[in-house]
């Protein structure tokens, strides 16, 4: 039970008119005299009246001045007026009322936990009532409509309810999944759900993608707090993928409407070693045999096939024109992947040049002649979402004339 004194006063409202002045700027022409200095053209001879050849004229220019009217912009103000309506509260009443909050029986508080709560008056002097709002980390509560109390009284007796509801725990309550995979493994996770008076129960099945057993199951109850951690029994490989189940169940009858038992599925992907997949002798030597329509380019990847890797080959070919080096006809660029090569029995690649898809047909007719100098060049790059790295990339190139 809590018990205590509210105040409200009452205003009324009231309505006014009020004239303002403003000073709204204007532009003029002013008028004024200025003298403006202009040249004029005059003919001029030694004598005058001339007669016969004895009068010589020429022209001269010579300086004059008028007067001219001119106009210059002045700014100006008015002054205008306008009507606004204001309000304004006048003081009607005060008045003051003693509250009582009682609280369930069974809403204990334990050490360390705390409520506040928040009580207004509402209504007029007129028809008083009064609003109780309580903060608590722990219990939900429901006001039920205030009683007479004493001689000048509110008495406001507060039900407990459910102050969570299975979405309010359930719906992206656990995220941030992390799963360990060094000497020590471990499984991290939040848990938004970890509530005062529930107790949290899990139970986390960690299964290799690639089998189908379980590789580790976990029971184990949430620690204060937000933060979850729980060590494994094995070891996990770092290139596997996993599948993480966290199996939840909370139960509170304080403050959930009932039990919750909800599960959360994510995988973990691992990691591939990416030193194995970029080694610079794994791209063998290119080799150009063959003219005209058989010319073909031979190569050789010794990398490992792996399921989660793609290997994508980039051609380009140029070919040499005249004498100078550094002439050259780019005669296209063309982009294989490693599953749609066929290999041949020696383990090599074998691309017949005039069927590259960057390579038009009128180009390879012109380029595989006897004599004829190319270069090619060649780039393995390589991608996985098990790499740290976005792409690793391998190069070769080839300078070879057709024979």
């Amino acid at each position: 039970m809590v018990e205590g004194r509210a105040d409200k006063i009452d205003y009324q409202t009231h309505y006014r008119d009020v004239l303002d002045s403003y000073q709204v700027p204007y532009e003029v022409q002013i008028p004024y005299t200025d003298t403006e200095y202009y040249d004029e053209t005059q003919i001029q001879c030694t004598s005058i009246p001339c007669s016969g050849n004895s009068c010589e004229c020429k022209a001269v220019t010579v300086s004059r001045s008028r007067q001219v009217v001119r106009y210059r912009t002045e700014t100006r103000y008015r002054t205008e007026y306008r009507v606004r309506t204001e309000s304004y509260k006048v003081e009607v009443a005060r008045w003051t009322k003693t509250v009582r909050v009682d609280f369930p029986a069974d809403a204990i508080l334990l050490a360390g936990e705390s409520e506040a709560v928040h009580v207004n008056l509402t209504g007029t002097i007129m028809g008083q009532s009064v609003d109780v709002q309580v903060d608590s980390p722990v219990f939900g509560y429901q006001a039920l409509a205030p009683q007479p109390y004493g001689t000048n009284g509110f008495k406001v007796e507060l039900i407990r309810v459910p102050k969570y509801t299975g979405k309010d725990l359930t719906d992206g309550s656990i995220h941030r999944i992390e799963l360990i995979r060094d000497s020590n493994p471990k499984l991290k996770f939040s848990d938004a759900g970890v509530v005062p008076r529930t107790s949290v129960r899990y139970e986390v099945q960690i299964t290799d993608l690639e089998g189908s057993n379980p590789k580790e199951v976990l029971n184990f109850v949430a620690t204060t707090g937000k933060a979850q951690e729980v060590a494994l029994k094995q070891k996990l490989d770092p290139m596997l993928d996993y599948q993480i189940e966290i199996k939840t169940e909370r139960d509170g009858p304080m403050v959930l409407e009932k039990p919750i038992s909800f599960s959360v599925k994510q995988t973990s992907a691992g990691r591939l070693e990416e030193d194995k997949f970029n080694i610079q002798a794994d791209l063998g030597e290119l080799k150009i045999e063959g003219t005209g329509k058989d010319t073909a380019l031979i190569f050789t990847d010794g990398s490992p096939i792996h399921s989660k890797v793609e290997t994508e080959y980039q051609i380009q070919i140029l070919q040499k024109e005249g004498l100078l080096p550094f002439v050259k006809r780019n005669l296209g660029v063309a982009v294989l992947k490693r599953k749609d090569l066929g290999l041949q029995t020696d383990g090599s690649f074998r691309i017949e040049l005039t069927k590259l898809p960057g390579l038009s047909a009128k180009m390879a007719k012109r380029a595989f002649d006897k004599g004829d100098r190319l270069q090619v060049f060649l780039s393995a790059k390589r991608s996985s979402y098990k790499f740290k790295s976005k792409q690793l990339v391998l190069e070769r190139t080839l300078r070879h004339k057709l024979k």
